[in-house]
């Protein structure tokens, strides 16, 4: 037998082939590559939007202004009388109503 007489087939009868016999593997494989390559650039989005926003609260200056000073020096102290809490005798009561 001589190396010229050995004859191929075409190449899209090779590839017509071996999608016909692993389309299902094939088609496995591309779906989960894709939802791969989705959740990683979805997670590089959400990573660069999160820095971009702790960039500028590191830059905000902590503290109280005056107003809100005044807010909590104006509540109430519990050192005072506290009321006992007194359930309407012979009702059913609303455990949701204040």
């Amino acid at each position: 037998m001589n190396l010229k007489d050995i004859k191929f087939p075409p190449i899209h009868l090779m590839i017509a082939h071996f999608f016909g016999r692993f389309h299902i593997v094939t088609f496995t494989v591309v779906v989960i590559g894709g939802l791969a390559a989705v959740t990683y650039f979805l997670n590089e989005v959400i990573i660069s939007s999160s820095e971009k926003e702790t960039q500028g609260i590191e830059q905000a200056a902590p503290g109280f202004d005056q107003a809100t000073i005044d807010r909590v020096n104006g509540l109430k102290e519990s050192s005072g009388e506290i009321q006992p809490l007194t359930m309407p005798a012979g009702q059913r009561s609303n455990p949701f109503t204040e």
